[in-house]
């Protein structure tokens, strides 16, 4: 499974516009910082699929994929109807839109899964999703407890599927 979305990304570093907008990342792009038990500063490309193949609702997953390769990615997983409009939406378990921290380096990997934040988006057309993201993040089997704390902005490219 990890093949297929590098060759994604591959495909959408390819195809990003290295120019940006008066603010924010580069198209194409995202930069995010993680405090607390992570501490990281992130940046690398930003893509984005609607996923029709999973359930009854289409899904939109935008990948942020560390520069290099090393394994790091965010992912913000939702129904389409919660990306397709500007504006605020809360993060959690609860919540139509999930944000995931994966890093697979190392032997076993962690992944943190944000229990409360929101992402605002600024701008969603059929070919980009612009916004930026706030969130705690937590282990799953320890949801009350934060972990670390994550920030940041993309501007992901609309991937069509194969």
């Amino acid at each position: 499974m990890r093949i297929p979305i590098l060759l994604v990304c591959l495909l959408a570093l390819a195809a990003c516009d290295s120019t940006s907008d008066s603010e924010g990342v580069a198209r194409g792009q995202f930069e995010a910082t993680l405090t607390g038990a992570v501490d990281a500063s992130l940046r690398g490309t930003a893509v984005a699929q609607r996923r029709s193949d999973v359930g009854e609702e289409s899904l939109v997953v935008i990948t942020m994929l560390e520069g290099g390769f090393s394994g790091r990615a965010l992912s913000l997983i939702g129904d389409e109807q919660s990306f397709a409009r500007s504006g605020t939406v809360s993060l959690g378990s609860d919540e139509a839109i999930a944000l995931v921290y994966t890093d697979l380096r190392g032997d076993t990997g962690e992944t943190l899964y944000a229990r409360g934040g929101s992402v605002t988006f600024t701008q969603t057309s059929e070919s980009r999703i612009v916004g930026t993201f706030s969130a705690q993040l937590s282990v799953i089997d320890a949801p009350t407890s934060t972990a670390a704390e994550v920030e940041g902005s993309f501007d992901a490219v609309n991937l069509p599927l194969p």
